[in-house]
């Protein structure tokens, strides 16, 4: 009940306005709520002060706008999906064609400066000079901060995990702990009243309602595990918390449980059947199991070589058809089809590594990259979580879902080489892990591993800027919330293959699932 007087009460402030011409106490309200991941529960008033942002942007003179309220409108505007141009920016720079020098005085306009440059797309050369000019500013006003004081903090962090490439809702409670402070030194506070308050009590009851929602989902998919004996799996990476956690990235909205659950079991399905390639049969049992796969017949259970392959298969067809009944009755559309022809495909991948494997063949980069995308799982667990949105389910946008699409290859990209890159924890059961980097430097002849790391930064950081023209094309045949899915998807991944950052995303959301 009060926390439903309280979302009223944010609301009625929102309502009141968007009334009238965009405010930049509007625009902190926006932001402030997506931060603290309460984008929910106010879309209807995000939406109506987006949109009015959009207009002012779309008719702002060369003269119009601070540094730190233009960088606050691109940003808000472009993380929330809108294709506005980044040519705003040139008004700050010189005569030299470089940003002013004067500019970097303005911590809260860098800091801004540099969220926005994260949101950069393919060819756009002014967000990444952007971020190179914010970046060196930044880390020069640290050297003059004690490292313990709020701001250095905030400096940091924004520097290591900047808002659109990090879950709000795992990095809310660092940033309540802090509120106030991170306030002042984020924004100009002098236009924000009393609704701060009503915000910050909001994100706790919502962090509280949160925490007992995951324990419940995490209880949920271990029962359902055991229901089909995957807990019999002892070879394989049964940790319902895992993937639970993918669900919770990819769908972290509190009405989103019922679709969490479903993606968890997709999620396990991923982990699973890497693990039976990786540690479980020779190369003719995988191929037995891959044909299988590939030809989706119950009778084909009995003869597969070891039982390890049997209850997984079973498992894999009893969720599949039963997600799909479900996706039909809801939807009207049965994906059990183009499914069962992505797990195959994933299959198919998984198996040719093992021949590469049997036969001694070392793959170029290229040939183990483009592989690898595909055995990351990220194709089949994304168009699951595409039928489970329900949004644009047509014959163009379920043609575009069968190739592989360029937003869902960005997104396995950068997983892939994040699970590849040496400084993550998830290994298979065997402590294996494959690498790009070694495949990269034997191929380029590298003396040091830091040469490759910094190729594999670098296509990191390409992978996002396809993934981020994929994200606010207004082309695209997917709904914005699938886009969303895929973004939040990639946001996750540091998150799963570092294992901590820092102590900046806090997983005590999750920590009564761990009682």
């Amino acid at each position: 009940m009060r926390f439903q007087h309280g979302v009223l009460k944010i609301r009625e402030i929102m309502t009141s306005k968007t009334r009238g011409y965009i405010e930049l106490e509007e625009l902190i309200m926006v932001d402030i709520i997506q931060r603290l991941g309460l984008e929910d529960y106010f879309r209807e008033d995000m939406h109506a002060a987006l949109e009015k942002l959009r207009a002012k942007l779309c008719t702002m003179k060369d003269g119009d706008g601070k540094f730190y309220e233009v960088a606050l409108c691109f940003r808000l505007l472009r993380q929330n999906g809108y294709h506005v141009p980044a040519d705003v920016f040139y008004k700050f720079k010189d005569n030299d064609g470089k940003f002013k020098h004067e500019l970097y005085k303005d911590v809260k306009a860098l800091l801004s400066l540099f969220e926005s440059s994260q949101l950069s797309t393919t060819g756009e050369d002014i967000l990444g000079e952007a971020c190179d000019f914010s970046r060196q500013y930044l880390e020069d006003a640290l050297k003059d901060i004690v490292s313990e004081q709020p701001k250095a903090r905030i400096i940091v962090n924004t520097l290591r995990f900047p808002y659109h490439k990090s879950l709000a809702r795992l990095l809310a409670k660092n940033f309540l702990l802090d509120f106030d402070v991170s306030l002042k030194i984020l924004h100009d506070l002098s236009t924000v009243k009393e609704w701060m308050n009503e915000v910050q009590e909001l994100a706790l009851i919502d962090f509280e309602m949160a925490q007992m929602t995951y324990k419940n989902e995490v209880e949920e998919i271990s029962k359902w595990g055991k229901t089909l004996n995957l807990d019999n799996l002892t070879f394989a990476r049964i940790e319902p918390f895992k993937w639970c956690m993918w669900s919770f990235g990819i769908f972290p909205g509190p009405s989103m449980s019922e679709e969490r659950l479903e993606l968890a079991k997709a999620v396990s399905f991923a982990y699973i059947i890497d693990d039976i390639f990786d540690s479980c049969g020779r190369y003719d049992e995988l191929y037995l199991f891959t044909k299988a796969i590939n030809r989706w017949e119950y009778a084909d259970i009995k003869g597969l070589p070891n039982n390890y392959m049997k209850v997984c298969f079973k498992a894999l067809l009893e969720t599949t058809d039963d997600f799909s009944y479900k996706i039909q009755t809801k939807h009207g559309w049965n994906p059990l089809e183009l499914l069962r022809n992505l797990w195959a495909e994933h299959c198919n991948a998984c198996l040719l590594e093992s021949k590469w494997s049997v036969a001694r063949y070392s793959p170029t980069a290229d040939e183990y990259l483009n592989n690898g995308i595909v055995t990351s799982g990220t194709h089949v667990v994304l168009a699951h979580a595409f039928f489970l949105i329900g949004q644009g389910i047509n014959k163009r946008s379920l043609e575009e879902l069968k190739t592989l699409p360029s937003i869902i290859s960005s997104a396995a990209t950068i997983l892939r080489l994040w699970n590849d890159a040496g400084i993550h924890t998830d290994k298979t059961p065997n402590g294996y892990d494959g690498s790009y980097v070694d495949i990269f430097m034997k191929e380029q002849k590298c003396s040091s591993s830091d040469c490759a790391r910094r190729h594999v930064r670098q296509m990191i950081s390409d992978a996002w800027k396809c993934l981020n023209e994929e994200y606010v094309s207004p082309i695209s045949p997917f709904s914005k919330d699938f886009k969303v899915a895929c973004v939040n998807l990639t946001r996750v991944v540091p998150f799963m293959y570092t294992g901590h950052l820092g102590g900046v995303m806090d997983i005590s959301i999750f920590s009564r699932s761990l009682d």
